[in-house]
């Protein structure tokens, strides 16, 4: 049985079957992000009217915010200062906050999951970038050796099964590793076995 699952003896489950549950709620999360921008409303300033001013018009309105806009908006008038009518008070938004209902995190744990359920790691994925060359070929070695080799001798395994044994009953399908070679374990290697004696300079050559 290629892939095996705790709750059954005879019936096995591939990898995205047993995570479903995964994906849905990825999906969920990203349906809810996008209808917060859809129906969400972020003012970045408001101006507050004191009690005391009458109630304006619609009109009234636009002219004050029109007022503001030109006193106020725009790279050149960052920062300058504003006077305002007596009764109006500007008041920061409420709704300028990092907190995103933690989309953030749960969408990264959720991403995170679904690459660990194929045995993909960030840097596979190119999520993100290792500090160095030796870093960043341990993560290649341990994709190769935990992720394609073994999907690859299992490939081989069944078209060995169902194929090959057509053809001759001795012959097998199978594929080279595909793990790369550390250089520095070669090296090392290699050193090891000219301070031994093993092997000879031309040799290594």
């Amino acid at each position: 049985v290629p892939y095996v699952t705790p709750v059954s003896l005879t019936d096995s489950w591939s990898p995205v079957q047993a995570t479903s549950t995964w994906t849905d709620t990825s999906n969920a999360i990203d349906t809810s992000r996008v209808q917060a921008l859809y129906n969400g409303a972020y003012p970045g300033l408001i101006l507050q009217l004191d009690k005391e001013v009458v109630n304006p018009d619609q009109p009234t309105l636009e002219r004050i915010y029109e007022r503001f806009a030109e006193k106020a908006e725009g790279v050149r008038n960052s920062r300058k200062p504003y006077i305002l009518a007596p009764g109006i008070t500007l008041a920061p938004s409420p709704w300028q906050s990092p907190v995103e209902m933690d989309h953030v995190n749960s969408a990264q744990q959720m991403r995170d999951w679904q690459l660990a359920t194929h045995r993909v790691g960030p840097t596979i994925a190119g999520i993100t970038e290792q500090s160095s060359y030796a870093a960043d070929t341990a993560a290649r070695q341990g994709f190769y050796q935990g992720t394609l080799r073994p999907d690859l001798k299992m490939v081989g395994e069944i078209l060995t099964e169902k194929l090959a044994k057509r053809f001759d009953d001795d012959l097998v399908i199978m594929y080279p590793d595909p793990t790369p070679l550390d250089p520095a374990e070669r090296r090392a290697e290699w050193t090891w076995k000219l301070e031994k004696g093993i092997v000879t300079p031309n040799e290594c050559r």
